[in-house]
């Protein structure tokens, strides 16, 4: 391209550089104020904004920052993370109401860390999985209301969470995250559960969201937390976790390197609880992009057959 410029004439080098600047006078950026920014300080060492989120606490906007080298103040870790709470405003403050405050996601005191697996109010098992180095707030999402209406959901990843096998740390609560009425939810460790299907260093928890995806169990206030694990049997997968207890899908995503047909018997329970099996047959091309549905009934599988034949 240099070369090319370089071998027009004067004039038509003064032409194009014309039109150049004329083209770049009409552009216009993304409105970034560069001249009067608000900035919001984490403890050092922090990473403090590695993840960010937008809120609502009750009726004012507020920045939800992930600081996943902080301490968290639970017991017995070191830099386990943790996440804060920060206002959309210009003050600059070293501490009160207008500096960021630490969100107590996990454990709230000695007397809770010293629990064992408890029910809430709605019949969810919490699992607590304080660890160091977990890296919580690395990932973050939030499903909330203006002016803090039905139920509001905070999703944070836990990535370095057990030998970097990962985690998913969801809360919910009546009248936005900073409600007295929470139900937390952490993966269970029963045997069979999602978390006896990840080794260590499948990174779950890389990346979160929540929202509605047409599940069926979608309705009302419910919603289903989603998770990236980066390097779940080396290709990756995407996991969806519904934030109540009923059957969920696990979505494994992997690339097949030969042609081959697929058949495999998928059996679930319907809505009445009904038991239903449906036979499926799939041609897997070159490279073609497959997808395996597992069904778990509350983190336990519930049946699947596969058998591939050449």
């Amino acid at each position: 391209m240099l070369p090319h410029f370089l071998g027009l004439s004067t004039a038509a080098r003064i032409e194009r550089f014309i039109v150049g600047i004329l083209i770049l006078s009409i552009c216009t950026g993304f409105n970034l104020d560069i001249h009067a920014p608000i900035y919001k300080y984490g403890p050092n060492g922090s990473y403090f904004g590695y993840s960010v989120a937008e809120h609502f606490k009750i009726n004012k906007p507020v920045l939800l920052v992930g600081a996943p080298r902080a301490e968290s103040g639970q017991v017995g870790t070191e830099r386990a993370g943790a996440l804060f709470a920060c206002p959309i405003n210009t003050y600059y403050s070293t501490g009160g109401s207008e500096w960021c405050d630490q969100v107590k996601s996990e454990y709230e005191d000695v007397l809770a860390y010293g629990k064992t697996p408890d029910m809430t109010g709605m019949g969810r098992e919490v699992h607590y999985l304080g660890k160091n180095g977990e890296l919580l707030g690395a990932s973050l999402a939030s499903q909330g209301t203006e002016k803090g209406g039905a139920v509001n959901t905070m999703v944070t990843g836990l990535i370095g969470a057990m030998k970097w096998t990962g985690g998913v740390f969801a809360r919910r609560s009546e009248g936005g995250i900073f409600g007295t009425q929470t139900e937390k939810y952490t993966m269970a460790p029963e045997d069979g559960g999602i978390r006896s299907m990840l080794t260590a260093h499948d990174y779950l928890g890389y990346s979160v969201g929540v929202g509605r995806f047409g599940f069926w169990h979608e309705n009302g206030d419910k919603a289903t937390v989603v998770s990236g694990a980066t390097r779940f049997g080396q290709h990756g997968a995407v996991v969806f976790l519904p934030f109540t207890k009923v059957w969920f899908i696990f979505i494994l995503f992997m690339h097949i390197k030969s042609k081959f047909i697929l058949v495999f018997l998928l059996k679930w329970r319907s809505l009445s609880g009904e038991i239903r099996q449906k036979e499926l047959i799939l041609l897997i091309s070159t490279r073609t992009l497959m997808t395996i549905l597992y069904f778990f009934d509350n983190f336990k599988p519930f049946i699947i057959f596969l058998n591939i034949s050449v």
